[in-house]
């Protein structure tokens, strides 16, 4: 069964009209945010736990299938317990959990496609918790949503039940947020201080949920245990730090830090604080709550002193929660591994974690992308993406900027027909980027937004065209974009495509525009296929370097004229070493350097 995609609510935001889709069934991650009931610590992969300070009740591993009963009460299909994941032909990736060797739980919904699914799988013995006043449920999980809904149910005498929903914060499409992903329940109201205490998780899409219900993805549970709750957790959820996970360099702005912070302790916590670094102590920032926070209070702290990237290079963030009282769990008050980057030329909102995919469904083309806002004036010169693995070669693709209208364009590139080498082996790993040029560049104005998008072309076929979308750095809204053929309709894209923006190279690295000294010339003849001729002037004798980078800034050939005199010159420069597109290049004569121009190389 095709998962199609579905057009809800239009609305008008800015001069345009745009919608929201729960897009096709084979689309990308949302930034997740902690809820008053399940607890996530979203914040990093490393899911270990202080096992001295938090007394474990109660665990399985299912390692042995008969400590739990299935049950199917709507529609065929069943849990399994192996080790064997998800065998669809919309599957997801098998679950990373701590044992899954051992085996764990599967209900693959795409495997058993039957429009009415509601399946169960429950403890086969009593848990005691009677000494156990406060208690949470912990399992690790892989998640995917699509027309169907998640639950926990706990039992204190195997008759009655209590639901908790769980992944009810996830939209159509939508992963969970890591694999595994570590959810921590508070049953404390069910199974606080009882003595025949049930499990049970239930996969739930029945037909009123939908003509599309009864075919979604797949739930893995594994590693589930029943806890003591510690007195005093805090658990940081969330973090924000600006718009960008990549930004150009001179378009450098301050970043706002802050982080959602949850306490899923058992007592109130008193002077809840945020602390964050960048690169250890380039920048030290904190903010304190001084008001008491309580118990399942979810407060978002905000430390209002900025800080602003400086030259090209990585900056490491670490955010860390805090609290008067001694934290029994300090492994989830720490985020210690995002990181902003300035680069040469690139814009990026995705975090370049490969996490899912959009799909293009049926024979219409489509566009996606992202918008970005510019501090100062600069030229864009190409757009990269990056495809899913089950993309065919084949598709054909192009790239656009568009105004905030997203009716004028501003540039585009020629079509580009997708090789097989542009294509990631498979899911999830070795993620691969395809960089088109525009045909000419587009001069941006500093305080003005552009919106980049890849244009899928081809007009007949299924399932071609996947462009992949990466884990979220926390977005404001409005800012992905994908434009629907047959209804000529902008819609805001669920999660952050891996469209990315490329500008002209601020080379220097310093200033570089009108360095004295130094003329450099438009190659000639250009374009060009095999050599062509540069000519250049420099006022004093130096040693001189000519720089070639490819359009996503990197340098691809550095060649050395050694020391010249002052005067003028030449240089014999020989592409046979690159292939077919657009370059730029820049001349270093000393410790001066010039501004870039660009090339154009034919094959």
């Amino acid at each position: 069964m095709k998962k199609i995609f579905t057009l809800i609510t239009v609305f008008a935001m800015s001069s345009s009209a745009f919608g929201q889709s729960s897009i096709i069934k084979k689309a990308p991650f949302a930034t997740k945010k902690s809820v008053s009931v399940i607890n996530r610590n979203m914040s990093n992969n490393n899911f270990s736990e202080n096992s001295n300070t938090r007394s474990v009740i109660w665990t399985d591993d299912f390692s042995v299938p008969a400590n739990w009963t299935k049950a199917s009460p709507t529609g065929p299909g069943l849990w399994t317990i192996g080790t064997a994941g998800p065998q669809g032909g919309f599957l997801i990736t098998n679950i990373n959990s701590t044992t899954k060797a051992n085996g764990f739980a599967l209900f693959d919904s795409d495997v058993d496609c039957s429009s009415n699914q509601v399946a169960n799988i429950t403890t086969a013995n009593p848990i005691n918790c009677s000494a156990n006043p406060a208690v949470i449920l912990k399992f690790q999980q892989q998640y995917r949503r699509f027309y169907d809904s998640t639950f926990v149910f706990i039992s204190n005498n195997g008759t009655s039940w209590v639901k908790y929903p769980v992944n009810s914060d996830l939209s159509n499409n939508d992963y969970c947020a890591g694999n595994p992903e570590v959810v921590k329940i508070n049953i404390t109201p069910t199974a606080g201080g009882q003595a025949t205490v049930y499990v049970r998780f239930q996969f739930y899409s029945p037909t009123s949920m939908g003509s599309n219900a009864g075919c979604g993805y797949s739930w893995m549970i594994d590693d589930v245990s029943i806890e003591d709750q510690l007195s005093n957790d805090l658990e940081l959820g969330a973090v924000f730090y600006g718009e960008y996970s990549r930004i150009p360099d001179g378009q450098q702005v301050p970043i706002t830090f802050g982080a959602a912070i949850t306490n899923v302790g058992a007592a109130a916590q008193t002077n809840v604080t945020l602390d964050v670094t960048v690169n250890s102590n380039l920048f030290i920032g904190s903010f304190t709550n001084v008001n008491t926070m309580a118990v399942g209070q979810i407060d978002t702290a905000v430390i209002q002193t900025q800080f602003t990237p400086g030259a090209i290079g990585n900056y490491v963030i670490a955010f860390a929660a805090s609290q008067t009282e001694t934290d029994g769990d300090p492994s989830n008050n720490v985020s210690q591994n995002d990181t902003v980057k300035v680069t040469a030329n690139t814009f990026a909102r995705d975090n370049y974690n490969y996490k899912g995919d959009y799909v293009w469904n049926g024979g219409d083309p489509f566009e996606i992308g992202n918008k970005f806002t510019f501090a100062n004036n600069t030229n864009a010169i190409s757009v990269n993406f990056v495809l899913d693995n089950n993309t065919l070669p084949g598709s054909i693709v192009a790239v656009k900027l568009y105004d905030t209208s997203l009716v004028t364009i501003l540039a585009s590139s020629n079509p580009y027909t997708i090789l097989g080498s542009n294509i990631p082996s498979s899911f999830g790993y070795n993620p691969k980027s395809v960089t088109l040029p525009f045909t000419s560049a587009a001069a941006l104005v500093a305080g003005e937004s552009y919106v980049a998008v890849v244009e899928f072309l081809n007009a007949s076929g299924t399932d071609t065209m996947l462009i992949a979308a990466g884990t979220d750095i926390v977005q404001p809204s409005q800012t992905s974009f994908l434009f629907d053929t047959p209804t000529n309709t902008w819609f805001l894209a669920p999660s952050t495509p891996m469209v990315r923006l490329n500008v002209a190279l601020n080379v220097g690295i310093s200033e570089l525009n009108n360095m004295s000294g130094i003329k450099l010339s438009q190659n000639v003849p250009n374009p060009f296929n095999k050599t062509s001729t540069i000519n250049y002037e420099i006022e004093k004798g130096a040693t001189v370097a000519l720089s070639i980078y490819d359009v996503t800034g990197k340098k691809v050939l550095e060649q050395n004229e050694g020391n010249q005199s002052a005067g003028k010159h030449n240089i014999n420069f020989n592409a046979q070493n690159l292939s077919a597109g657009v370059y730029y290049y820049s001349l270093t004569a000393g410790k001066n350097s010039t501004s870039v121009m660009k090339m154009v190389v034919i094959k």
